[in-house]
């Protein structure tokens, strides 16, 4: 018998054993987050397969430059009294920005090219999904005021990935069901019907995931967007290597029974089939054996030429009574990973247009074409997950996990609703404008009440002799316009977060990057944007309101008018 015979044994480890633990915990720790750091700096929004494969198709839904519809034009259009919206004063060119309305649906942009006698030669109404590129695109077509300049955006902005086809055999009969929404100009063939494609998936995807996906194909379906987007790659994949839809949809149930967890089954099961598609032999394993199995064209013909061309008939912008070829140098119906990555690689970060294409064909062709995007533009990443995020929140969809080096769903919003940098320019874009002018009064208007009230107060004492600014201002504003302390609280937070980024180290961990010319670059561009702000500030001090009320407190933001 022992001398510790009888003692009780230990509950709690030693004091050693606790610190050993903890040690070893941490080491972890720090490996995860050095292993998710690095592969999202390739490309990815999140380190979890599920995760990404969620905020990918969230984020796919929101292109980030489009066309204003016919109900948006018609909105965005009552901002300015008729009379007003036909006086040019003899100007060439003028282009505005603003946002959309209140609920974070995007930025617009509208611009427009004038003839010697004051017609409008041509007109560009477009909607950004982010601040950076409205801002970019106001200054690029102020340097490009050019009809043919405005159809090359518009085209970009006009640009979708493609719908289907239509097709019927030769008796008239359907041979597919057909797509039940979408379905527009820049059409794909459809040679795989949605009802083939949901049995191929029922023989070859494992119970109980095959029942939770096919429940999506289901119109009324919340996820049925993400169904259309599985069934739309796997059409693309028949008519492009002649693709077994048996063998595509055992692609899908191979690779996801290796998934702990498949929430979103249709977000997944099109992510995993376009991962497939750059393995090496991919196109042996998944073409048809079986004659007359219809396959895309060979390289090169001229119906694959046709099909990848871009929109058909009545695609193309009219301009001066002709109809202008603006088809984008971007992937197409037909393009393969591997000629996406080609196109990728010739992007320049330089152009505007460049990565506004880059940001709309993320997540589209595979984690290759991703890594190179987000090499040249280093937003497109964190500009996706954004939006992801907040689409999500859109449909009161449970928030997305953030990824382990990213921002927290709850952090998202920053503390400001309009950052320093959109602030500056628009803040740049009232101290262009003349009230002299009708067409500035016009962009006047179109911004009042749709940008932050530091801006509706400089556009209030610039114009402060126009009856219709003030009674808008009256309107949007009865208690009276913000004070200036709200521009030098802005400035005094841009000089943190710069002096903050000028003094971030750079990690020995990352040799690929370069963290402190990181910090550096960001640092300049919010002490220029502090700068801004703070003659702002004086510069509204110096003013009386125009329009207050004595004891008024300043109201929160208001609410956009229809």
């Amino acid at each position: 018998m022992s001398e510790n015979d009888g003692e009780p044994p230990a509950v709690v480890p030693s004091g050693q054993t606790a610190y050993q633990w903890t040690i070893a915990a941490q080491g972890f720790i720090s490996l995860f987050q050095r292993l998710a750091a690095n592969r999202e700096r390739k490309g990815r929004m999140a380190y979890d397969d599920a995760e990404q494969a969620a905020l990918a198709h969230l984020q796919r839904q929101v292109p980030p430059m489009r066309l204003m519809s016919t109900e948006e034009q018609e909105a965005w259009q009552r901002r300015v009294p008729a009379d007003l919206a036909t006086q040019t004063d003899g100007e060439p060119f003028a282009v505005w920005w603003a946002k959309m309305d209140d609920e974070g649906s995007g930025w617009g942009v509208e611009a427009h090219t004038y003839t010697p006698s004051g017609a409008p030669s041509s007109s560009l109404f477009v909607v950004c999904r982010d601040h950076e590129d409205a801002i970019e695109l106001s200054r690029w077509l102020r340097d490009h005021p050019t009809p043919r300049d405005l159809a090359r955006i518009h085209e970009v902005a006009g640009h979708s990935p493609g719908e289907y086809e239509f097709t019927a055999d030769a008796d008239g009969a359907e041979q597919n069901t057909g797509p039940r929404r979408g379905g527009d100009r820049a059409a794909r063939p459809l040679v795989l019907g949605e009802d083939a494609w949901a049995a191929a998936l029922g023989r070859n995807v494992p119970e109980p995931l095959a029942t939770r996906l096919l429940a999506e194909s289901d119109l009324n379906h919340p996820d049925f967007p993400a169904w259309q987007e599985l069934h739309r790659l796997a059409n693309e994949e028949v008519g492009r290597v002649g693709a077994d839809p048996d063998k595509l949809a055992g692609v899908i149930g191979r690779m996801l029974s290796g998934w702990r967890e498949v929430k979103w089954p249709s977000r997944a099961a099109h992510s995993v089939l376009n991962q497939a598609r750059e393995l090496p032999r991919y196109e042996d394993m998944v073409r048809s054996t079986f004659p007359g199995q219809q396959a895309g064209p060979a390289p090169g013909t001229g119906a694959r030429d046709e099909r990848g061309r871009g929109p058909g008939g009545g695609n193309g912008m009219v301009v001066d009574s002709e109809v202008v070829d603006t088809t984008p140098p971007r992937p197409r119906a037909g393009s393969s990973p591997a000629e996406a990555l080609k196109w990728a690689q010739s992007l320049d970060p330089r152009n505007l247009e460049h990565r506004v294409m880059a940001k709309a064909e993320y997540t589209r062709w595979g984690s290759a074409v991703d890594e190179v995007l987000q090499e040249k533009f280093p937003s497109v990443v964190p500009k996706a997950k954004d939006t992801a995020r907040k689409e999500a929140r859109r449909r009161g969809e449970a928030p997305v996990a953030a990824a382990t080096t990213g921002t927290s769903a709850a952090e998202t919003p920053a503390a400001r609703e309009i950052d320093a940098e959109t602030l500056a320019a628009h803040a740049k874009d009232v101290e262009r404008l003349d009230p002299a002018k009708s067409i500035d009064r016009r962009a006047a208007l179109t911004m009042l009440g749709h940008v932050p009230p530091e801006i509706d107060r400089m556009i209030a004492d610039k114009f402060a002799d126009d009856e219709r600014i003030t009674e808008r201002v009256t309107e949007l504003y009865p208690d009276g316009l913000p004070e200036a302390a709200s521009w030098r609280n802005r400035a005094d937070a841009d000089d943190a977060h710069a002096a903050a980024n000028m003094s971030t180290p750079d990690s020995p961990q990352t040799p690929a990057v370069d963290e402190q010319a990181q910090g550096q670059a960001a640092a300049t561009g919010e002490q220029h944007a502090a700068n801004a702000e703070k003659a702002a500030a004086g510069a509204a001090s110096a003013r009386t309101a125009t329009v207050r009320h004595p004891g008024a407190t300043p109201p929160a933001r208001p609410r956009t008018r229809r």
